[in-house]
């Protein structure tokens, strides 16, 4: 239920916010993937990854979808744990 209401909010948002762009504006799209925690990794960690400094003011931003998504209160993962995160690709899938 969360992944389905995450995508529609996503989507609903991209379609209200969007905007006319420059012909040479690089266009990004989002995606979710599942990864696995690993030993001694944090969300930090992951950030470093998957950020996009083109759609998130700053690391902080980033890992508050991150925990949102996931259903987390706090920072702390466990290794062999999953989760879902975000990711921006120039690529259309």
């Amino acid at each position: 239920f969360t992944i389905i209401l995450v995508l529609t909010l996503s989507i609903g948002g991209f379609a209200i916010g969007s905007k006319a762009q420059d012909k040479d504006a690089v266009i990004l799209y989002k995606y979710y993937t599942n990864i696995e925690v690993q030993y001694g990794e944090t969300l930090w960690d992951i950030a470093d990854t998957y950020f996009c400094e083109e759609k998130y003011n700053n690391y902080e931003h980033y890992i508050a979808e991150v925990m949102q998504i996931n259903g987390l209160y706090s920072e702390e993962v466990s290794a062999g744990s999953y989760l879902i995160v975000p990711y921006y690709s120039v690529e259309f899938k």
